[in-house]
């Protein structure tokens, strides 16, 4: 059963599933079979990071995770990952999110990553330095975390397209593993892949766009 406090947080952070579609973000073109099957992965990652934010324990999470199409799954923890990440942050956080990787989400790890980039977006810079656990388990960390930065530039100009892709607005450098100057590259990738998404994955129209952006990011860009 889920937590009144979850319901609420859910509630109050959770878009619809109807203005995560293509249709409902607004994006360019016309609806079709390949924006249906695009619109279900944002459906899967809702979906994990419902429950993520609802259930009890990790015991729970991870059963609801695992009714989830397989080839959906990873997504669904991405999801999770960032309700983990959100919780982690406010104060009495308790380690969810390294729980979680070091347990079932391990064989999802990437995906993770880039689902603790979606939480970024909602939490103030200052606590962006606590939001990747320490897995000294994985032969890929920390050197793969840099997939939380793609996931956050993946998630503003998925959701705030007119800023990030229109107005082509640029991130001040943060130091993430020692590299401010890789920092702003990371995020042109993350914005790259969501052009993938909001041309629904029409070639000509993706290469249009990213060829709108100054050229010192296209590279960054086609790399997402």
């Amino acid at each position: 059963m889920p937590t009144t406090s979850g319901s609420i947080r859910r509630l109050v952070l959770t878009p619809s599933f109807r203005k995560v579609t293509f249709t409902g973000r607004g994006f360019p073109g016309a609806p079709s079979a390949g924006t249906e099957h695009l619109d279900s992965i944002p459906h899967a990652v809702l979906c994990g990071f419902e429950w993520g934010v609802d259930t009890h324990d990790q015991w729970e999470l991870e059963r609801r995770l695992n009714m989830v199409r397989p080839e959906l799954l990873g997504f669904a923890y991405e999801g999770a990952t960032m309700a983990c990440t959100i919780l982690d942050a406010l104060p009495g956080g308790s380690g969810k999110t390294a729980a979680l990787l070091n347990g079932p989400g391990r064989p999802h790890l990437f995906l993770a990553y880039i689902g603790i980039g979606f939480a970024m977006a909602r939490l103030p810079r200052r606590l962006w330095r606590k939001v990747v656990p320490d897995l000294t388990t994985s032969p890929y960390h920390p050197v793969m975390s840099w997939l939380a930065v793609d996931g956050y530039g993946f998630d503003r100009a998925y959701f705030d397209t007119r800023r990030w892709v229109d107005e082509q607005r640029e991130i001040r450098p943060y130091p993430w593993q020692g590299r401010p100057d890789y920092f702003p590259r990371a995020i042109d990738q993350g914005i790259g892949r969501a052009l993938w998404f909001i041309h629904a994955a029409r070639s000509g129209a993706v290469a249009e766009a990213v060829g709108r952006f100054p050229a010192h990011r296209r590279a960054d860009l086609w790399s997402g």
